[in-house]
């Protein structure tokens, strides 16, 4: 062999032994991922199984008496609960001639503030409970939005667990009705409404999130993760129609929803533009897949045909009721899912802060009933 033939070959010797070097080095790098990941989902289920008494105490303002037969919550826990937010509720209730009129005596102030300091304390707990929990979610959702944690490990350790509680966790983020208003008319408004409500309606109503008082972009952050495990659970295949309560929502769906997905545009923007778009996007396609479940359609326009023709023959009665495939929506939702993304990055300038969501309905039937029970009274 003459000399540039030997070159050659060194060259190739070289290049295949460099070739072999970056392939071990991956591979190393691979395997120090994968223990990585190991170890972080151990990590995160060991924190989470450590707020295990706190998570049964927290499921009881997020979800009420349900957390007994859902979660396995003790029923004396539950009771507790209930007694605890109906001496609350009685409290604030006795307090309201105090907030707009001059009559009672010192004494009288004196007693009524140390019932209502004293119903406070029994509710202490809960509110503990729920703090310790938030926090820990605070803590990994910054965790998996900085790329530090994968959503599979937060998700395998503990996220169906906030997945079965679904859109009522967030709940938890909630102030009570005019938090930090210096005119006492809000809450007084609010607190008048107790009067036609039970202790379980009156627990959505407290505001188990005024430990967030300063951290807007803490809780829309867990906001946001709270709203990616849903959607990893719509991926993997846990979330699904069967997982649909008889005359509810299709499990999902409420990720769409334009608020949420600009509070999730707010949230992911502080880690970058083309963060809040992917997720944004991710949200947005979620809730329109689960929309595209196969559905059975009543033909009534054809019903009514039948009649005016007076056919009596046929359409045969099966006719009527026909299943559509979800299918047939994907091309107007590939469509619709970039307008979604667009329109959460316009509205995330000012939509409502995620502390200050709206309050649980009152139903107008508990106020009529009241109001019955009053006038039969006088």
């Amino acid at each position: 062999m003459d000399q540039q033939t030997w070159a050659a070959w060194a060259a190739a010797g070289v290049a295949g032994v460099s070739a072999l070097i970056v392939l071990g080095q991956w591979r190393v790098q691979r395997r120090q991922g994968q223990l990585q990941e190991v170890e972080a989902h151990r990590q995160q289920a060991d924190a989470w199984a450590d707020l295990n008494e706190s998570w049964q105490m927290a499921l009881l303002p997020a979800i009420g008496t349900d957390a007994v037969w859902r979660f396995g919550v003790r029923e004396a826990k539950a009771a507790a609960f209930i007694q605890a937010v109906e001496r609350y509720r009685l409290s604030r209730i006795k307090e309201l001639p105090f907030l707009t009129a001059s009559e009672g005596s010192g004494d009288d102030w004196e007693e009524v503030a140390r019932e209502q300091r004293s119903a406070s304390e029994g509710l202490a707990p809960y509110r503990a409970a729920v703090q310790r929990v938030m926090t820990h979610l605070a803590q990994t959702s910054s965790l998996v939005l900085r790329k530090r944690l994968s959503l599979d490990a937060a998700y395998e350790a503990f996220g169906l667990e906030l997945v079965r509680v679904g859109d009522d966790l967030l709940g938890l983020l909630r102030s009570r009705y005019g938090y930090g208003s210096g005119c006492p008319a809000p809450a007084g408004m609010e607190w008048e409404s107790w009067k036609h409500l039970q202790a379980e309606e009156v627990a959505r109503r407290i505001g188990w999130g005024e430990f967030l008082d300063v951290a807007r972009g803490t809780s829309e952050r867990i906001a946001l993760f709270v709203s990616l495990l849903m959607v990893h659970a719509i991926e993997v295949g846990d979330l699904d129609a069967a997982f649909r309560g008889p005359g509810g929502p299709v499990p999902g769906e409420s990720l769409g929803d334009q608020n949420r997905l600009a509070v999730a545009w707010r949230a992911a923007s502080r880690y970058g533009l083309l963060r809040a778009f992917r997720l944004t996007w991710r949200l947005a396609s979620a809730s329109r897949r689960v929309k595209r479940q196969p559905h059975w359609r009543y033909l009534g326009w054809l019903k009514r045909l039948q009649e005016r023709l007076q056919w009596k023959q046929w359409p045969p009665e099966r006719m009527f009721l026909v299943k559509v495939p979800g299918s047939l929506r994907w091309p107007l939702d590939m469509a619709l899912v970039p307008l979604d993304v667009v329109g959460a990055a316009w509205r995330s300038r000012k939509v409502d802060d995620v502390r200050q969501m709206d309050m649980p309905p009152i139903q107008q039937a508990d106020l009529a009933g009241e109001d019955e029970s009053n006038m039969a009274m006088g």
